[in-house]
């Protein structure tokens, strides 16, 4: 990978494995290198433009001064076209381990995110501690994998619609996340349990299971503290110094973007909500505030 310094928005190709892989970047106009960096991980079907419309990160990424690059995950038969049911594109996020004969399980995302911060950092065009990385649904999967094995390079996380699907025993290195989840979610229902996926039957955690482990991983004390309390928003926080563990809980929201755009029909995804702007409040995350909806 060779990325030099163009702004505005551009597609990019990375050799990984023997294969191509794709993603859309966007450098701001009006600031100094190097950059913060966010990464956005789509969910089952979508890719990296997708990823980048549905929390408008571009116009955010051009307004706040900071690199955003919305990743393609794999599709699950290379050989056949891209469609968002029959053949999506998805991340490895480690809910197909032990699953047999599932290609999937056999792709080292971890390393492709790698090798493409670790490319934008020895080009001087993003700060090697300033690294993020955000998705949705599968994507929010791959966030918390990413966050486990990319410790060293990745400060926060942002997973939105999902949990963690892998069970590590420790984190190199602390990395804050902020969890967003719905509680009438019907895809990856908040309270966990077991869903039907490519005719395998997966079980999903809760989204406070979620938000418990990664606490326990970053040392947390286990009393939270709430730090917003406006229904049907609520958020709380499990903290250890200046890492934390935060979960933003909106009651009758289904599998959604918060105040983003949505790509499939309510009949399948539930409800959306549009009073909280999801990558508003993830980034100001990312920049150390503990913020409310709005505030």
């Amino acid at each position: 990978m060779s990325q030099t310094f163009t702004p505005g928005t551009s597609q990019q190709r990375i050799h990984w494995e023997g294969t191509e892989r794709i993603y859309t970047i966007n450098f701001p106009s009006r600031s100094s290198l190097p950059l913060p960096l966010v990464i956005a991980l789509h969910g089952t079907g979508g890719s990296g433009l997708t990823a980048l419309g549905q929390g408008r990160w571009i116009e955010k990424s051009n307004l706040a001064g900071f690199v955003v690059a919305g990743l393609n995950g794999t599709l699950r038969n290379p050989e056949a076209p891209p469609h968002p049911f029959r053949n999506p594109r998805v991340w490895n996020n480690g809910e197909w381990d032990g699953v047999e004969n599932n290609p999937i399980a056999r792709v080292d995302d971890v390393g492709l995110i790698r090798a493409i911060i670790k490319g934008l950092v020895d080009a001087g065009l993003v700060a090697a501690d300033q690294v993020y990385i955000t998705g949705f649904s599968n994507g929010a999967g791959m966030a918390f994998r990413a966050g486990v094995e990319l410790s060293a390079w990745v400060r926060a996380i942002a997973p939105v619609a999902n949990g963690l699907l892998i069970e590590p025993d420790h984190l190199a290195n602390p990395v804050s996340a902020l969890m967003i989840w719905g509680k009438a979610d019907p895809i990856n229902p908040y309270q966990g349990g077991v869903v039907r996926r490519y005719g395998h039957y997966l079980r999903r955690p809760a989204a406070e299971a979620s938000w418990r482990r990664w606490g326990e991983l970053l040392h947390c004390s286990p009393g939270e503290r709430l730090v917003y309390d406006r229904p049907p928003v609520v958020a709380k926080s499990l903290e250890f110094g200046q890492a934390k563990s935060l979960l933003y809980a909106i009651d009758g929201m289904g599998h959604c973007w918060p105040g983003g755009q949505g790509f499939m029909p309510e009949r399948i995804v539930g409800p959306a909500y549009s009073a909280l702007d999801a990558t508003d409040l993830i980034w100001r995350f990312f920049r150390g505030e503990v913020p409310g909806p709005g505030g």
